[in-house]
């Protein structure tokens, strides 16, 4: 879900975090903020500079991030 700056009424920094399974190991995850809006539903940020995004194990660990945080937080 995409959250306008108006829908945010609230947010906390490094939010509870979860773990997720990469190359047979378990990891853990904690997403940078995690927004809520009026109805109290969670969105995650993660925020990284862009020379991170472009490398294939980070792009390859954040989808599995993805899908994990999608049930977990």
């Amino acid at each position: 879900m995409h959250l306008k700056s108006s829908q945010i009424v609230r947010y906390e920094s490094q939010p509870q975090g979860c773990e997720y399974h990469f190359n047979g190991r378990y990891c853990r995850y904690t997403p940078d903020f995690q927004l809520f809006d009026a109805m109290d539903t969670p969105s995650s940020v993660e925020v990284k500079h862009s020379s991170q995004i472009l490398k294939t194990d980070f792009r390859a660990r954040f989808k599995e991030k993805q899908l994990v945080a999608e049930n977990a937080l």
